[in-house]
């Protein structure tokens, strides 16, 4: 379901916001055991959080 709503949200969504859906995908994997899959999307997630802090985009209040 992460991975479906930050495709749906991808092209209109704030970084931010696509950031919130690779953590709710990264805590899925990891409590599946799955650390490889987990770390990828933790990593995008940091990504995005960096790219968040230099254009914000239209965040939600």
């Amino acid at each position: 379901m992460a991975q479906g709503a930050y495709e749906r949200a991808r092209r209109q969504a704030a970084p931010r916001v696509l950031a919130f859906a690779e953590l709710v995908e990264a805590r899925a994997h990891a409590r599946l055991g799955d650390a490889r899959a987990a770390g990828t999307a933790l990593a995008a997630c940091e990504h995005l959080l960096e790219q968040a802090d230099t254009a914000p985009g239209d965040e939600p209040e």
